[in-house]
């Protein structure tokens, strides 16, 4: 609901006032607002990037056929479009730009939880024997992957929380390497999360499976 919720506020932001500054003539569009998202989201996180770098690649993906933007009028009129959607979506989403992403609950998980409190260790990899260090790291590299690929796509995002993003990744990890677990799936779902839907982790896993299906093989 907050999400439907934020959408219509943009959208009546964009309504009543078309152009972001009446003196350039670019529109809100979906390419501006992209950069926005990737700008503020960076800033959000302090990953610090250049204005002038996001305007560059959102330019070069738009205008693969055209040589680096320079700087010139042009370039500070995306610039001031940029700075000036961001003021919009930021008040649009009420300032509140902290939030909690997969990959911080995938760790907690395994700060929190040792691998044999949630599944046994017969193991069965390339190799004959692994010590749980190696188990531990193989488990963490599969299911980081996992949720990098499951922010690429919209379905999931949109749809299900981060928290269930996270188990989803750790539960498809296990399987991908043959880790099985001591305890039903239910159970142990709501061991790691006592509010998580089992069936939601599943949804995502045939979500992200049915992704790779269409866009990669």
């Amino acid at each position: 609901m907050k999400n439907i919720s934020n959408l219509e506020c943009l959208t009546k932001e964009r309504n009543e006032e078309e152009i972001l500054d009446p003196e350039i003539d670019i529109p809100l569009d979906n390419e501006l607002l992209c950069c926005t998202c990737l700008y503020l989201a960076c800033k959000s996180n302090e990953v610090n990037r250049k204005i002038r770098d996001v305007i560059n690649v959102g330019y070069r993906i738009l205008h693969p056929e055209k040589k680096v933007l320079k700087i010139d009028d042009e370039f500070w009129k995306f610039c001031n479009s940029l700075v000036n959607s961001e003021l919009i979506l930021l008040r649009v989403l009420k300032f509140d730009v902290n939030t909690k992403l997969a990959y911080q609950y995938l760790l907690r998980f395994f700060q929190d939880y040792l691998i044999s409190d949630f599944c046994d260790l017969k193991y069965e990899y390339k190799e004959s024997s692994l010590t749980l260090e190696n188990i531990l790291r193989h488990l963490t590299q599969v299911s980081w992957s996992f949720i990098n690929d499951c922010y690429i796509n919209p379905d999931i995002c949109i749809k299900y929380s981060h928290k269930e993003i996270a188990v989803a990744s750790l539960y498809f990890g296990m399987k991908s390497l043959n880790i099985k677990m001591n305890k039903p799936f239910p159970q142990w779902c709501h061991e790691l999360s006592s509010k998580l839907d089992p069936d939601n982790v599943l949804e995502i896993i045939q979500d992200q499976i049915d992704f790779y299906n269409e866009h990669i093989i």
